[in-house]
């Protein structure tokens, strides 16, 4: 796969001066190959509103650290999805903020976002905002301007009823296609496409340092006497290959090429290394036998067993004699539970005794 290098530059244009970074633009790039960055993609984003507002700068922060953080923070792998979630995450963020604010007051901010991953460029723009590709040659503002399509039918096209925080709900535009080496883009704000002609874009972008571009870029809103603006360019070029390791022989010189008494006394300091026998080849153990073991007239000592100590039941036996004898103890009384016997009632009667008969009677 080619190697691609991606350069940037911006421009910070405040009351006419120029300043070194834009704190309307965020541009989150990968430190390392485990970084949420270079998984998902490089972010680059533009923020756009009426900086007069006493609440612009405050909603031009919350928007740009929302995107990020929502962005990156997404467990979809689509890049669109995660820009969608992240575009509504923002646009609740400043909703919130315009909340109590009367109408005059409201902050309503406009918004490009550009995802470069895997030589393709995803774009989602909330209006205003504006963007220009140069691809394989061929220049497409986006959106366009009424000046380069004379057919339009709208002369206004850029309005603001779809900004960040003008409503809950926000469908941003969504834009893919490939960027691939030798491409290019500005990202700059709407109020530019007013004056910023076909053959001016051209130029501008066809300028192939983005440093340079970001420089005629200035000259440009000076000679139109734009004194607030912010961009951002962005390009794509092969990048450079790694230069090879230098063999031993070409990173150290050489001690024969200074002949004299300097040359001796510069090799006896350094101390010239003796040189190094070439290393025999390695067998190959596929096809090579193992060593095989030497014979020897005397043996190895057989090892000595391993001493468990007394067996389990010898200890057991142990322990069972010196283990005290418990006194004998007293016997319980047995108690036994008799069952009772029914109780019977009989009736006892007693007779008189029989009277005697005397001898008179008879």
């Amino acid at each position: 796969m080619q190697r691609l290098e991606i350069l940037t530059g911006q421009l910070a244009l405040v009351g006419g001066e120029r300043r070194e970074r834009s704190p309307l633009i965020t541009i989150a790039e990968p430190d390392g190959l485990l970084t949420p960055e270079a998984h998902k993609g490089r972010l680059y984003v533009l923020i756009e509103a009426n900086m007069e507002l006493a609440r612009a700068p405050q909603a031009c922060q919350t928007a740009a650290r929302t995107i990020r953080r929502e962005f990156y923070a997404d467990t979809t792998y689509s890049v669109t999805s995660a820009l969608r979630a992240a575009l509504r995450a923002a646009n609740k963020a400043i909703y919130e903020l315009n909340i109590g604010q009367p109408a005059q007051q409201r902050v309503q901010v406009g918004c490009t976002c550009a995802v470069i991953k895997d030589g393709e460029l995803y774009l989602a723009l909330v209006q205003p905002a504006q963007t220009y590709i140069l691809s394989d040659g061929q220049l497409r503002p986006i959106p366009a301007h009424p000046s380069w399509n004379p057919a339009h039918l709208s002369a206004a096209p850029f309005v603001h009823s779809g900004a960040l925080g003008a409503s809950l709900f926000i469908e941003p535009e969504l834009f893919r296609s490939d960027f691939g080496a030798n491409s290019q883009i500005l990202i700059c704000p709407s109020r530019i496409s007013h004056v910023l002609r076909k053959a001016d874009a051209q130029r501008l972008l066809e300028i192939s340092d983005p440093e340079e571009h970001i420089a005629a870029l200035a000259e440009f809103a000076g000679a139109h006497e734009i004194l607030d603006l912010h961009a951002l360019a962005i390009k794509v070029r092969k990048a450079a290959p790694k230069p090879l390791p230098l063999p031993e022989a070409e990173r150290e010189p050489h001690r024969e090429r200074m002949p004299g008494i300097l040359g001796a006394v510069l090799s006896r300091l350094r101390g010239s290394p003796e040189p190094a026998s070439p290393a025999a080849p390695r067998p190959d153990p596929l096809h090579t036998l193992p060593e095989q073991p030497s014979y020897s007239p005397t043996p190895p000592p057989r090892p000595t067993p391993i001493d468990l100590g007394e067996s389990l039941t010898d200890r057991y036996e142990r322990n069972r004699r010196e283990k005290p004898q418990p006194a004998p103890s007293k016997p319980r009384p047995q108690w036994s539970i008799c069952r009772p016997r029914p109780f019977s009632v009989s009736r006892i009667t007693t007779q008189p005794p029989a009277p005697s008969i005397s001898a008179m009677d008879r």
